[in-house]
């Protein structure tokens, strides 16, 4: 027998995300990035966020009973990204 889990995504601009998503997005991606993948990447106060966390970015965010759980950032190709910037050597 399937057990169904309710799982909620919005679509958001970064200026319309709540501090405390933002707070708990970027502790996500901490845990994802830096914890467990040991990428370089910057971290303070527990969270991971960059220069591309701006105005540009919109975000997909995955919620489960109004957590959480997954997020997106999404950058028009036109702006500052990460694949120009970072990745741009590989």
């Amino acid at each position: 027998m399937w057990n169904s889990i309710m799982l909620n995504f919005i679509d958001v601009k970064y200026s319309e995300i709540s501090n405390c998503q933002l707070n708990d997005l970027f502790f996500l991606r901490k845990k994802s990035f830096k914890d467990r993948l040991n990428w370089l990447v910057k971290c303070k106060n527990n969270k991971e966020f960059d220069e591309y966390d701006n105005k540009d970015a919109n975000y997909i965010l995955g919620f489960y009973k109004d957590r959480i759980i997954c997020g997106i950032r999404l950058i028009d190709m036109m702006n500052a990204n990460m694949i120009k910037g970072e990745f741009n050597k590989y």
